[in-house]
């Protein structure tokens, strides 16, 4: 930058009054510059601008709405044609200049400009410009303008931060009138004196309109929760299992969960995708950690417009059965800035259920020693049956003797009626045997032997 040039950036919130006051500067100051970002918007219609269909509306609170190297161009050709022997003061005003990387190098000073939502809704009513939405306003602008003003406080050391009335904004404006400024050193002898008055804390009723000038030490002290940047979006979706919402979500104990997260950048800034992590939390109480699973790195970067997805996967303790749990997963990411941010993606109770799985190993044996023990009562059973029939059977056998066939006895028990009638007669004609006995047979008798015989 040329030491004969001063250029100081006033930024901020919508409707805080920065270009009436670099304009005021810009008039008191003999021979100052300024520059107005609004003055390099590219034209309704470009490819650039992106149009927000919900609203009806041009988004014109992003970078990528400005033609930013028109901007630095139009920047350095003014401090080129500055010449060697004259001082000049550059003012360049916008509420988005301190998120051009470009720009800030060259920036001497920098000055913020608060105000709170209602007046800056307040102002933004009394305007009549096309570029006014009331949905516009409480959805886009605004929560942009707390996006940079988070990114600003944590890249610049050197930033003066400025909370008040626009009236004592002008106050500050009449120390320069008052030094006679006209040249670059008065200058910085009057942001001298300015800077010992910072200080000063002025008491009033209304805190909207209460002084509070902070310098580079108050902004470190600012509390940052965690939380997203607007002009990222993320979504989750659970493959395994999966579910058709992400409210009441019912996870298995001892299988494994995996989901994806998608990340979309709708800015025009580049982010860098850092590490996904997810843990189990006490459900009463989300600050206690109850189960961590590994933290992935990914170090992946997203170009404005551009989409990328995460896959992550874990697996709960078989112990959480039955007991609901909370589950976090968050994103950490950056953008070209090197702004950290740290985002839930999902932050809600879960519940972990045990599954019924159709046969594992403790069933199987189960299942297995139930069959051998059937099988061994049917065994024992069988044989107890056995061995008491035997037992009957052997008792009877015993007790009763065998019956003979001895044939018919008496001739009376004699049927004829089957015999035929011939053979009956001729039965009867036939001369009758006398019985003859059969001879007994000689007993054989027993002859004494004596010694001497031979027989």
């Amino acid at each position: 930058m040329e030491s004969n040039c001063m250029i100081i950036g006033i930024g901020g919130a919508t409707c805080a009054g920065k270009t009436t006051i670099a304009n005021e500067l810009h008039a008191k100051i003999p021979e100052s510059i300024v520059i107005h970002q609004d003055d390099y918007y590219y034209p309704i219609g470009s490819p650039n601008l992106e149009y927000i269909e919900e609203v009806g509306h041009y988004n014109w609170d992003v970078i990528s709405a400005i033609n930013t190297d028109k901007l630095i161009n139009e920047i350095h050709s003014v401090i080129q044609n500055v010449k060697k022997n004259q001082k000049r003061v550059i003012f360049i005003e916008g509420h988005l200049i301190f998120n051009i990387k470009e720009l800030n190098s060259l920036l001497t000073k920098k000055y913020f400009l608060t105000v709170s939502k209602e007046n800056s809704r307040y102002r933004r009513n009394t305007r009549k410009y096309k570029r006014y939405v009331e949905k516009y306003f409480d959805k886009y602008a605004w929560p942009s303008y707390e996006f940079y003003k988070e990114r600003t406080f944590r890249c610049f050391e050197d930033l003066k931060f400025f909370k008040l009335e626009l009236k004592k904004i002008l106050f500050r404006i009449m120390i320069f009138l008052l030094l006679g400024i006209n040249t670059v050193d008065h200058i910085g002898v009057a942001l001298a004196k300015e800077d010992e008055i910072e200080d000063e804390v002025v008491d009033v009723d209304n805190e909207d309109v209460q002084e509070a000038v902070l310098g580079t030490e108050d902004t470190e002290n600012i509390e940052l929760k965690d939380t997203g940047s607007v002009h990222a979006n993320l979504y989750l979706l659970f493959t395994k299992p999966t579910f058709p919402s992400i409210s009441n979500i019912e996870l298995p104990a001892g299988k494994q969960v995996e989901f994806l997260v998608g990340f979309t950048n709708k800015g025009g800034l580049e982010f860098t995708i850092e590490t996904l992590d997810a843990s189990f939390r006490y459900p009463m109480d989300f600050n206690y950690h109850i189960q961590n699973f590994s933290t992935i790195q990914y170090d992946r970067t997203v170009p404005p417009g551009y989409q990328a997805t995460l896959s992550y996967s874990f697996v709960p303790a078989d112990s959480f059965a039955g007991r609901p749990f909370g589950l976090s997963i968050n994103l950490a990411y950056k953008d070209e800035f090197g702004t950290q941010f740290y985002e839930k993606v999902y932050n809600e109770t879960v519940n972990i259920i045990e599954v019924e799985e159709g046969l594992d190993g403790e069933t199987f044996f189960l299942y297995v020693f139930l069959g051998a023990g059937v099988v061994l009562l049917l065994v024992i059973g069988q044989q107890f049956l056995y061995s008491v029939g035997k037992k009957r059977v052997g008792g009877t056998n015993k007790k009763q003797n065998p019956q003979l066939e001895t044939g018919t006895k008496k001739k009376d028990d004699i049927d004829y009626e089957w015999v035929p009638k011939q053979m009956l007669k001729n039965f009867n004609k036939s001369p009758k045997v006398p019985k003859i006995n059969k001879p007994l047979a000689a007993k054989p008798r027993k002859v004494k032997r004596t010694a001497g015989f031979d027989g």
